[in-house]
């Protein structure tokens, strides 16, 4: 199968994260969009919330994904804070709401790295939220555009995040989101008593190898390296190419009606 001809396909109509492509065409001016809007945040992620507002990075993801998918009504994206560390879509409003406990909790993951640079641990906040907003953006998707989603819906709005980071050669960025649920299921290590196995979503260990799977079959030859027992155990690593291109192509077919 040639996956870059499924890689182009789902491109056009989900690259977004750090890379900016050509759409050749315009969104109808009737229709829909999701915009960023941000609340006053706390004293303590004030400087990091100008950065993200002045450097309109996450607006720049949700412009690109309006160029390539059409949306019945706006869908606004605000950052507040919420009193947890949340990120979440509300069905009944039609709006996403990204926490400032969360960004906080980013902060606090990545920013004491050992031997990370500051660039480093930048990209990997950014990262992470980044993939938390699109995994919101791809419930109001669901939503709004009466997607049919078999299995369960947190497993493949996650699936999404990650396919669209990928688009955008963001790799990098995704494997920090898979860090930061490394770390959620680090800290619960020895709380085992205490886990969600009765959740919506999957365990954060799960939706770590999930996301290392999805870049290791992206490219096996260029992340060669994930494929380790410590990583993503080798009768796992086997299935990946398959398990991505079978999302991808997913998808692709699901939002291809709406692709303007």
């Amino acid at each position: 199968m040639d996956n870059s001809r499924h890689r182009f396909a789902l491109s056009r109509r989900l690259v977004v994260a750090f890379v900016l492509l050509a759409v050749c065409t315009a969104v109808p001016a009737s229709a829909g969009r999701f915009f960023v809007q941000y609340v006053q945040p706390p004293a303590e992620l004030e400087e990091l919330i100008v950065v993200f507002r002045d450097e309109q990075i996450f607006t720049t993801i949700t412009d690109i994904v309006n160029d390539t998918i059409r949306l019945p009504h706006d869908v606004p994206i605000t950052f507040d804070s919420c009193g947890e560390a949340n990120a979440f879509y509300n069905w009944e409003y039609k709006e996403i709401i990204m926490c400032y406990e969360l960004v906080a909790e980013m902060v606090a993951i990545f920013a004491n790295e050992p031997g990370a640079s500051d660039e480093e641990i930048g990209g990997a906040i950014i990262g992470s939220t980044t993939f938390f907003m699109l995994h919101e953006m791809g419930h109001a998707l669901v939503n709004v555009l009466d997607l049919p989603i078999t299995g369960r819906e947190e497993d493949a709005v996650d699936d999404l995040a990650s396919l669209i980071l990928i688009a955008g050669e963001a790799h990098d960025a995704l494997l920090g989101a898979a860090d930061s649920f490394e770390a959620f299921a680090a800290s619960m290590s020895d709380r085992t008593s205490e886990l969600p196995f009765w959740d919506e979503h999957s365990l954060s260990a799960q939706r770590s190898f999930a996301i290392a799977c999805l870049v290791y079959g992206s490219e096996p030859e260029a992340y060669a390296a994930l494929a380790h027992p410590d990583l993503l155990p080798p009768e796992r690593a086997a299935r990946c190419p398959r398990e991505f291109d079978q999302k991808w192509r997913a998808w692709d077919r699901l939002l291809a009606p709406y692709a303007p």
